[in-house]
């Protein structure tokens, strides 16, 4: 249990990341962005999802479960650092499927 505010921070980037390409797909179906738009966009609310996962969730996390009883060891910032690499890697290939997804053309039948 002691790596568990590293998981929700994880989790709560992805679930960031998923809201934002679901968000700016139904912006391009609907022709309110166009497709180079919606893919700036996205990747810089996902980038800024990260920023606030770092800067404000697992923090908050942490005070989070060692309130509740669930103490987190953050062992010397060992913890931190591989949260930070964690959700930027996350960030990064959820930034790669979104602009993908945001591109993809289905194909006339």
């Amino acid at each position: 249990m002691e790596d568990a505010a590293i998981y929700t921070s994880l989790l709560l980037n992805f679930l960031g990341a998923i809201s934002m390409l679901t968000v700016c797909l139904s912006q391009v179906r609907r022709q309110r962005f166009t497709q180079s738009s919606a893919k700036k966009r996205y990747s810089l609310l996902v980038l800024g999802i990260w920023v606030v996962s770092v800067a404000v969730f697992f923090p908050g996390l942490v005070y989070l479960y060692d309130s509740v009883g669930y103490p987190q060891s953050i062992a010397h910032g060992a913890a931190i650092i591989l949260m930070v690499i964690g959700n930027f890697i996350l960030s990064v290939v959820m930034i790669v499927v979104g602009r993908v997804l945001l591109g993809w053309k289905s194909m006339p039948l």
